[in-house]
């Protein structure tokens, strides 16, 4: 079955940790192909989530995992999103829609990773633009630290 076989990789990638940049990279690269169909897509999102849940056994370096697919999620996320905008009908886009909030709200309840990530992650799956980290925060412009210096002049 898809789960049982999902399940085997992930085995495969927690019992291989010492090799999790080049399988975040293999994984990565998999969920960005266009052209893979939609249910391949979630799968292997399933195949990410699992990794994930499992990343904080008792396995030499599998928490390498977490921080890994950190770095390439905004780039997963896009592709996914691309899908969304590119795939025929409404109820296959509602289907996908669903299954891949679902597993970012299941991310939430796991406290995977900041929940800015995660709506950063959904915004960029849902094309909206990314909304302010926290109400009335300030966007730092440049880049540069506020050095202390009065900045009204007075």
């Amino acid at each position: 079955s898809e789960r049982e076989a999902i399940g085997d990789a992930m085995i495969f990638a927690l019992s291989r940790a010492e090799c999790a940049k080049e399988l975040v990279e293999t994984i990565t690269e998999s969920l960005c192909i266009d052209e893979t169909p939609i249910p391949t897509k979630i799968a292997r999102l399933h195949l990410v989530s699992d990794i994930l849940h499992n990343s904080s056994a008792a396995i030499s370096k599998a928490s390498l995992f977490r921080s890994l697919f950190e770095s390439s999620m905004l780039e997963i996320f896009d592709a996914l999103g691309r899908k969304l905008r590119n795939c025929e009908g409404r109820m296959t886009a509602e289907a996908m829609k669903e299954k891949v909030t679902r597993v970012l709200r299941v991310w939430e309840v796991w406290s995977l990773y900041p929940p800015q990530l995660i709506q950063q992650l959904e915004s960029s799956f849902l094309g909206r633009p990314a909304a302010p980290t926290a109400p009335g925060a300030v966007e730092d412009i440049d880049g540069e630290a506020l050095d202390g210096d009065d900045v009204d002049g007075e």
